[in-house]
């Protein structure tokens, strides 16, 4: 070996400075490729989530399809607001596929709820009989009437159990809530709905 030349290999080589070139079939596509594969990668994605939901939502049958249920509840609960009463708000919470709580095992749907709070210069025993009269001539019966509020049921023209209650105080400290609990259609979590 000569004077000033390293062995083949060692660290001042000049084999160490270079870059081995990268084989063409490993080389990354240009960017465009990328993009395709990227869309696609997200389009089977999307695809796989939209079916997904479609069979876990068609897996449940029940709930309250076409929102029937929802509407007649939101004609009943007005019905319980004497006319020329100011709505200080007004919510209807439709049915939802849910885990069972308090212990129950299972899933099941959850009742479809609606409720008016409103405001009246009416006294409580006009609100009452206001009320009574205008849930009375749509088929509602009275089953608890109390210094604080009152109660009616009735069974929905598509079989639904529906419980009304009216009471003072409840959102609006100086007013009245009326709101209504009914039952949803299919399984529910320990059966029908106790309303």
């Amino acid at each position: 070996m000569a004077a000033g030349q390293g062995r083949v290999g060692a660290i001042d080589d000049p084999v160490w400075s270079e870059i081995p070139p990268i084989p063409q079939s490993v080389q990354p596509k240009n960017a465009q490729h990328r993009r395709v594969a990227l869309i696609a990668i997200g389009l089977i994605v999307v695809a796989l989530g939209a079916t997904a939901l479609i069979v876990l939502r068609s897996g449940h049958p029940g709930g309250d399809p076409g929102g029937s249920i929802a509407a007649e509840a939101r004609i009943a609960v007005s019905r319980a607001v004497p006319s020329g009463s100011q709505i200080v708000g007004r919510q209807t919470v439709e049915s939802t596929y849910e885990g069972c709580f308090y212990g129950k095992p299972g899933s099941g749907w959850t009742p479809v709820t609606s409720g008016v709070a409103f405001k009246t210069r009416l006294g409580d025993a006009q609100v009452f009989a206001d009320a009574a009269a205008n849930l009375r001539a749509s088929g509602w019966a009275e089953t608890a009437e109390n210094a604080s509020g009152a109660t009616w049921t009735k069974t929905f023209g598509d079989g639904s159990a529906a419980k009304l209650r009216l009471i003072k105080g409840y959102v609006v400290s100086d007013g009245w809530t009326a709101w209504i609990d009914a039952q949803a259609k299919g399984a529910t979590c320990g059966g029908p709905a106790t309303l």
